[in-house]
C-alpha cells in the first residue's frame, strides 16, 4: 500500500481522509495547509500519493502543486486535486500536472478507488524483456 499525503484546510475531512485510506491499508500523513505540505514534501520518507485541495489559506493548493512539479525529486508524484470550489483558471492547476481530480462533495468510494487505481499504477515497475 501507498504513503498518501493528504492536504487539507478542514479538519473533519482531513480525518475522515486519513481513516478511510487508512481502513484500506494506506498510510495517511496529513498537513493542515500548503506551507505545512511543503515542509512534510521536503522530509523522508517521500510521499507516494498527495491528495491537495485547492483553496487553502497562506499557501494554495495551485502553489504547492507548482512547487512539485518544479522540484526533480518529486516531480513524478501523483497529484489528486479535491476541491469545494468551482475551479477557475487562476486556481486550477495546469492541465497535466496533476492524475485526478475530485469535487466536494465527494464519494469515499471514489476517494478509494483513485487512491488505489494510483498506489497500483506506481507499484507496477516495467522489467524490458530480452
Amino acid at each position: 500500500m501507498a504513503l498518501v499525503l493528504v492536504v487539507e484546510d478542514e479538519p473533519n475531512i482531513a480525518m475522515i481522509l486519513e481513516e478511510v485510506l487508512g481502513d484500506e491499508g494506506h498510510t495517511v500523513v496529513t498537513a493542515g495547509d500548503g506551507s505545512s505540505a511543503l515542509k512534510r514534501l521536503s522530509q523522508a520518507p517521500t510521499p507516494e500519493i498527495a491528495l491537495i485541495d485547492l483553496c487553502m489559506p497562506v499557501v494554495s493548493g495551485r502553489e504547492v502543486i507548482e512547487a512539485i512539479r518544479s522540484d526533480p525529486g518529486l516531480r513524478g508524484l501523483p497529484v489528486v486535486v479535491i476541491s469545494g470550489a468551482v475551479p477557475t483558471p487562476e486556481v486550477l492547476p495546469p492541465k497535466g500536472s496533476y492524475q485526478a481530480y475530485l469535487a466536494k462533495p465527494f464519494s469515499l468510494k471514489s476517494v478509494i478507488e483513485t487512491v488505489q487505481g494510483l498506489a497500483r499504477a506506481a507499484s507496477t515497475v516495467s522489467v524490458p524483456s530480452d
